[in-house]
């Protein structure tokens, strides 16, 4: 079994466990990530203030726009990476960019594929924050979903 470019979060004891079950297995080195960021797949993991963070700044940087609807695909491939790894914000505007594809696949894929590039630039600067959870009291967890998927497309 061949399993390539995994990123495990844990603290230090369940690091331990990680690192000496993996001395079973040839790896790849790994790494702590101290001040230092981790580069990841085309992901910067780091600490920031304490808290660890996780973005694709140079992945969306690189994003352009569109003149033909035959550049949407891949458009929306790299907009689907960067939404599944750091950026789940940006996700409603992939899937308007395939219900464009599957309507008409002309003007309307271009403008959902513009209107994705101009929104991951315009909020480049948001991370993903992974936050401690303090387990000893109660623990609530609030969920929220949006059955109406590909309908808010302002935020």
């Amino acid at each position: 079994m061949l399993v390539d470019d995994t990123l495990v979060f844990a603290d230090s004891e369940t690091g331990k466990l990680e690192q000496e079950a993996a001395t079973k297995f040839p790896h790849k080195m790994t790494d702590v990530i101290s001040k230092t960021p981790l580069e990841f797949n085309g992901v910067t993991v780091q600490l920031l203030d304490g808290t660890l963070v996780s973005h694709q700044r140079q992945k969306i940087q690189a994003f352009k726009l569109i003149s033909d609807a035959s550049e949407a695909l891949s458009m929306k491939a790299k907009g689907l990476f960067v939404s599944t790894c750091t950026r789940p914000d940006m996700l409603s505007r992939v899937q308007g960019i395939e219900t464009s594809l599957g309507n008409d696949g002309g003007e309307a894929a271009v403008k959902a594929t513009n209107d994705m590039v101009k929104y991951a630039k315009r909020t480049t600067g948001r991370v993903l924050k992974f936050v401690s959870l303090d387990l000893s009291g109660d623990l609530r967890v609030v969920c929220f979903s949006d059955a109406a998927f590909n309908v808010n497309n302002k935020g």
